[in-house]
């Protein structure tokens, strides 16, 4: 069951990151990244999976030791990369939406939001750095 739910996370999500990438200038693209709904759903998906996840295991947070324990449970490991799939995707929303605001070039936002899919902090800090030096806008500004 754990295996056909990473494959319908993973799945779901290539759709929003290939219009956000690939279709910036699209009608659907611009309300898509309008509106928190599409994280919403993930959000609501990963609290739907924190009670089984949180009770069908051991391990704990307290140590390294305690989280490789708590990953080594499905459960856990899902719950993990749900968080994941959602954050990055609030992180590329608000790229996409910060980089049309201000004229950004799509050559330097499209590869800053697939380095948000793929190494999402490493995507987020390309971003933030490209925005401080192609805007002047400073890097929480």
């Amino acid at each position: 069951m754990g295996e056909t739910w990473y494959l319908i996370a993973n799945a779901s999500v290539a759709p929003v990151w290939l219009l956000l990438i690939l279709a910036p200038r699209a009608a659907l693209t611009e309300r898509v990244a309008a509106t928190p709904l599409v994280p919403a759903i993930y959000a609501l998906v990963y609290v739907g999976l924190l009670v089984p996840a949180l009770t069908g295991g051991s391990g704990d947070m307290a140590s390294l030791e305690g989280l490789r324990a708590a990953f080594e449970q499905d459960a856990a490991l899902l719950l993990a990369w749900v968080h994941y799939l959602c954050f990055d995707m609030v992180v590329g929303m608000w790229a996409y939406r910060e980089g049309r605001r201000l004229g950004m070039s799509w050559w330097v936002v499209g590869p800053c939001l697939a380095g948000t899919l793929m190494f999402g902090p490493a995507g987020f800090v390309a971003f933030v750095a490209a925005r401080r030096l192609m805007t002047g806008v400073s890097a929480w500004g």
